[in-house]
């Protein structure tokens, strides 16, 4: 498990690493099962997935980064979920 504040950290550096893209172009997203959610989104290159402490910190990450001007990705939220997810 990775705490809130590191995974926030790691999607700034992941997303500042593609340059001038801005917020607007990615989605975030919370699952219980990424390696099925990267499937079900098409095997998307850009997909990147963390463990938060729990369901709670992972959706709270994921509420924070949509005010930030992230797009909520489509599907795959589960009250279980505790994986943080962008592409």
């Amino acid at each position: 498990m990775t705490s809130a504040e590191t995974i926030k950290q790691e999607i700034e550096a992941r997303v500042n690493s593609d340059g001038e893209m801005g917020y607007s172009l990615w989605f975030i997203g919370v699952t219980a099962d990424p390696v099925k959610c990267r499937e079900e989104l098409g095997n998307i290159n850009t997909f990147h997935f963390w463990m938060a402490d729990d369901a709670k910190a992972a959706r709270a990450i994921k509420t924070e980064h949509i005010r930030m001007g992230y797009n909520e990705a489509p599907g795959n939220e589960g009250q279980d979920g505790q994986y943080v997810y962008i592409f």
